[in-house]
């Protein structure tokens, strides 16, 4: 009878493994930070980290959708939305019940050896948007990790989160961070505004790299998370030798939104070194060049960009890294084999940020769309551009699955569940093209068989990963770049799956009106939660 229950619910997920997920809370000064925090306010890394974990020995304990304190979190989303005075008297009647959305994770629970060749499990750091937490991302994140992957979704402290609390360790709240409002209008007081939140994101993502070495090597941390007290003996160490973090080009980047332009800015800021910009470009993240980011970011570096907010990217302070081509065009690179772009239509429909989009994951964002003909991208390898049909900005986070009638009312969204399949199919099939050992997506996601049963839908050709093969000559591959393939028809660019939309490059997008400019209009799809980008 749990169809019954008004507590919304998220769908199991369709991976082999089950996942398994822990709260960290991390002092910074711990962490030995090898840039100074923007924020001295600030003084430890919040996270979420989503694996492939053992069968529990007893029942593991529930993990909340909203974090606690969950009635400050329950505020600060209601002032995020702008409810109306009656609209919250409305919903104020409801907390309770949606304090009750539990994540579908075994929390604080071993980690499940590594069946891949290395040992160690495939790694991701994924990054949320504006109104985005450590949580609102869960089912993509804990969707990867169930096909065998580490995905690590920092919580931003740069005032776009609703609220953010950072904690002693008692698990004392010792500074709030609350939402910063600020307009969309491209102009000098939003790109200030912008900037500096974006230098306090990438700050984090260098550190939430530095836990994710610290944690495979073995480095005993600090845990202030509230969640981790139910688990206070649970040792973080559990995570030794277990991460494929070492090898150079190994971990995937992604985020949604602002996390997308913030894992795209991050990826370019370290592989760029500064010392040849002109003076004009004042960068906002320099790691030391002989740091273990600055050897982890390669050509080969895998990046999933979910609805790229493209306008912090065109500060007039970093248009020189701007105009730098993603590193995967390095020569000998593999160019648009490691990049994927996935919009929803409401994006895409916003044509001033579609066509930056575009540039951006061309080989050169300075140079005209029209430059990039299908004949000059086949010498290239074009980057993976997709768009699932009658989806909303929302549909990529955990807002669509959850609350699908508002989706659909709301935003004219459908079918929210397999939005994120084809999303997670397409991730999915991106890493494994860079010799990423996954285990093979279900054949409910791909559609194969009806999803009827938890039997369907556990439904795998391999519990196992695959082994790599190594991509020949004549490969559109690099030479010697490891090359694995089962998800046939997901990058496939001629319409084979029903509302999955490929893109190309050499066309300036004009199919609805738009002002030329990335503000967007009330009549936007994209518009509703607050101007969320």
């Amino acid at each position: 009878m749990t169809f019954l229950s008004p507590v919304p619910e998220f769908p199991e997920y369709t991976g082999p493994y089950k996942v398994g997920s822990v709260d960290v809370e991390i002092p910074l000064k711990e962490l030995s930070p090898a840039t100074s925090s923007p924020n001295s306010e600030v003084t430890t890394l919040s996270a979420r980290i989503f694996y492939p974990c053992q069968d529990p020995a007893v029942a593991a304990p529930k993990t909340y959708w909203y974090p606690e304190p969950q009635e400050e979190y329950f505020a600060a989303y209601l002032q995020f939305l702008g409810a109306s005075t009656t609209l919250s008297k409305f919903i104020s009647f409801f907390p309770r019940m949606l304090y009750n959305i539990q994540l579908p994770v075994n929390q604080n629970v071993p980690l499940l050896s590594a069946p891949t060749s290395t040992q160690r499990w495939p790694t991701m750091i994924f990054s949320h948007g504006l109104g985005g937490t450590r949580n609102m991302y869960s089912h993509i994140c804990g969707s990867i990790a169930s096909h065998g992957a580490v995905v690590i979704a920092p919580e931003h402290r740069d005032g776009s989160a609703p609220v953010s609390f950072v904690r002693d360790e008692a698990g004392k709240v010792t500074h709030t961070v609350d939402y910063e409002k600020m307009s969309h209008d491209d102009c000098e007081e939003t790109q200030n505004g912008r900037r500096k939140q974006l230098r306090q994101r990438l700050f984090e993502m260098g550190e939430t790299y530095a836990l994710l070495q610290a944690l495979d090597k073995g480095v005993a941390f600090s845990n202030h998370a509230i969640s981790s007290k139910s688990g206070a003996h649970f040792d973080l160490s559990f995570l030794k030798d277990s991460l494929n973090v070492h090898e150079p080009g190994s971990v995937h980047f992604a985020g949604h939104s602002f996390g997308a332009c913030t894992a795209l800015q991050y990826v370019k800021s370290i592989y760029y070194d500064p010392s040849d910009a002109p003076d004009t470009y004042q960068p906002l993240y320099t790691p030391p060049r002989d740091s273990q980011i600055v050897r982890q970011i390669t050509p080969n570096t895998n990046l999933t960009l979910l609805d790229c907010w493209m306008l912090p990217t065109l500060d007039r302070t970093t248009k020189w890294l701007h105009d730098k081509p993603i590193p995967a065009y390095a020569d000998n690179g593999p160019g648009g084999n490691v990049i994927l772009s996935i919009l929803s239509e409401g994006f895409y429909r916003w044509n001033a940020n579609l066509n930056e989009t575009k540039r951006a994951v061309s080989p050169d964002p300075s140079a005209p769309l029209s430059t990039w003909t299908p004949e000059k991208m086949a010498e290239i390898i074009s980057p993976h551009l997709f768009y699932p049909v009658k989806s909303a900005h929302l549909s990529q986070s955990d807002f669509g699955i959850l609350f699908p009638w508002i989706s659909k009312k709301a935003f004219k969204a459908e079918e929210p569940e397999r939005t994120l399949r084809l999303n997670v199919r397409a991730i999915l099939e991106i890493w494994r093209n860079n010799g990423a050992e996954l285990a093979d997506t279900s054949k409910a996601d791909m559609e194969a068989v009806q999803i009827e049963s938890p039997e369907l839908k556990q439904s795998h050709d391999l519990k196992k990963p695959r082994q790599p093969r190594r991509s020949s000559s004549s490969s559109t591959l690099a030479p010697g770049v490891a090359l694995m393939k089962q998800d046939d028809k997901i990058l496939l660019r001629k319409g084979e799956l029903r509302g999955w939309v490929a893109l190309g490059l050499n066309k300036e997008n004009t199919e609805t009106a738009d002002d030329g400019s990335l503000k967007r209009g009330k009549k936007d799809v994209g518009r509703v939660i607050k101007e969320k980008a």
